[in-house]
């Protein structure tokens, strides 16, 4: 089994597109394009998902499922039935850079009928269940940022468009600075889901950790 640094750097290869991802860099599309086709659908689709809960959570911002709860104006949302407001969010990430070049109508499409399947996990119609997400990509705990990552990407972190530049990253980081009671409410959805998960999953993970290398 490897541990540290040995996992680490073997295991580069896959996290690569992740952490240039969450930190900005190199080429927009390279995360989405690292991942299998039906993959792909299916982080689009729960990114989506995600920010819904988020919202409808910690902004008190309700749209797709959630609405007609708690509207809010200047918003890139639809207010209204849940089909169109995930229609609104595949219009807005078509118009980013982060899709991969095989991108087409068809794809659109196949993943638009994977979202209102109603039996299908990946369902838009079904509230995100954030602790088994990891358990859905393989155990990949990196996946919730992510997908939060992705979706913020798409309509900005107020939900008024993706930013034109990273002022508002810098303003932001300067305001949770300031404020450590909004960043504690801010991460307290993943110190929950990581909580639940080393409930589920914790005797695994430290046998795995206190197993010897190969």
């Amino acid at each position: 089994m490897l541990t540290g640094d040995r996992c680490q750097k073997a295991h580069w290869s896959k996290h690569k597109p992740f952490c240039n991802l969450a930190q900005g860099k190199g080429s927009p599309d390279a995360y989405l394009s690292s991942k299998e086709h039906d993959e792909v659908l299916r982080i689009i689709i729960d990114a989506y998902r995600l920010r819904v809960e988020t919202d409808h959570a910690s902004r008190d911002e309700d749209h797709g499922i959630y609405y007609p709860g708690n509207p809010i104006d200047g918003l890139v949302w639809v207010k209204g039935d849940a089909i169109d407001d995930f229609q609104r969010f595949l219009d807005l990430i078509e118009g980013t850079e982060i899709l991969p070049k095989w991108w087409k109508f068809e794809d659109r499409m196949e993943c638009l009928m994977m979202a209102i399947d109603k039996d299908s996990p990946e369902s838009i119609f079904k509230p995100i269940n954030q602790s088994e997400i990891p358990t859905r990509y393989g155990g990949d705990t990196s996946i919730r940022v992510a997908l939060a990552t992705i979706a913020e990407m798409v309509v900005g972190y107020d939900g008024k468009g993706p930013a034109k530049d990273d002022t508002w990253f810098r303003e932001f980081q300067e305001f949770l600075d300031l404020h450590p009671e909004e960043r504690a409410r801010l991460i307290k959805p993943s110190v929950d889901m990581a909580e639940q998960i080393m409930k589920e999953y914790g005797d695994d993970f430290q046998a795995t950790s206190t197993e010897a290398p190969n």
